[in-house]
């Protein structure tokens, strides 16, 4: 599956973030009964939701216009990425969702009646919505809930048909990679730096052996090395040519599932390069993967989870 195409949109996402006063009038897609994310207690201490978070949950979908017909036509989210945008210290993060998290997803018969929760590949929430939007809600309920209920404000989803329109917005891009996955097919090694452009960009960030077990994790890898090379050619873009790439940007949002508009991306392209982003700005939802009979799955490492959720989301409630 395509999964860098949607990273790069969560780029382009960051714009919502300045719609702060939206974020109290929106309901929390995955906060249900259960839980109260406002205010948790951790190993002792309490802890209170920093509101200067932005949480946008961004998802590649692995369908073509061709697959239209099909009785698959909704897709599957085969990425998934959160970024999260904390306004005060002006910092980016990205935490990846590996796509076979195992971990409760509503899901629903061929009438559209639900069948209520049940664990499963994460990436199949999406499926069961009946269009991208819902599906898109199913998603955002399913990674809230896993996340002990935090909030999730906005959404963006699109297919592998606009990823050479994503690649047009920065063209060429050198691009260090990272593993050996691709160098028997391609000759492209560890190591190497290459140059990925229009024609090539799928064969980096979407081509995986099937055949071998837990490939998702190499080849998130190489979209993680992508990713970076892209959003630092754009910051250069947009120093050089401002109206000219923010057109560029959004004339591929037109043609994605999400809530954001041209005001928000010109917002955006006067504050990406004002946020701090390194290679300490990624995470990983922590597990492993572990064999099955028929699929890859990767089991959460709750206590891990947990902590993590802690650390990206809350502060410490002063006394």
């Amino acid at each position: 599956m395509i999964g860098i195409f949607v990273i790069i949109l969560l780029v382009i996402a960051l714009v919502v973030s300045l719609v702060f006063a939206n974020m109290n009038k929106k309901g929390n897609s995955g906060k249900d009964s259960e839980s109260d994310y406002h205010q948790v207690t951790y190993n002792g201490k309490t802890y209170k939701y920093n509101a200067s978070i932005v949480s946008i949950l961004l998802l590649g979908i692995d369908k073509t216009k061709k697959d239209k017909n099909r009785a698959t036509s909704q897709g599957q989210s085969d990425a998934m990425e959160m970024l999260l945008l904390d306004r005060s210290k002006k910092t980016i993060k990205l935490l990846t969702i590996p796509r076979d998290c195992m971990t409760p997803i509503e899901t629903f018969d061929g009438g559209g009646e639900s069948l209520g929760w049940d664990k499963n590949h994460i990436n199949l929430a999406y499926a069961f919505g009946d269009d991208a939007e819902s599906g898109c809600m199913h998603a955002m309920q399913a990674v809230s809930k896993m996340l002990y209920h935090i909030p999730i404000n906005y959404y963006g989803a699109m297919d592998m048909d606009n990823l050479d329109a994503l690649q047009n917005i920065v063209g060429d891009v050198k691009v260090k990679v990272p593993n050996d996955t691709l160098k028997k097919a391609e000759g492209w090694k560890k190591g190497d730096t290459i140059t990925i452009n229009a024609g090539n960009v799928e064969k980096y960030v979407r081509t995986r052996d099937t055949d071998v077990a837990f490939s998702n994790e190499t080849r998130m890898e190489r979209q993680r090395s992508y990713f970076q090379a892209f959003y630092e050619k754009l910051k250069v873009l947009l120093n050089k040519d401002f109206n000219g790439t923010v057109s560029k940007m959004y004339s591929l949002v037109e043609h994605v599932t999400t809530n954001i508009s041209y005001d928000n991306i010109v917002t955006f392209g006067n504050m990406v390069t004002d946020y701090q982003f390194n290679d300490d700005s990624y995470y990983t939802i922590p597990g492993k993967y572990v064999s099955s009979d028929l699929y890859d799955e990767y089991t959460l490492d709750k206590s891990a989870l947990h902590k993590q959720v802690i650390t990206l989301f809350y502060k410490a409630k002063e006394n």
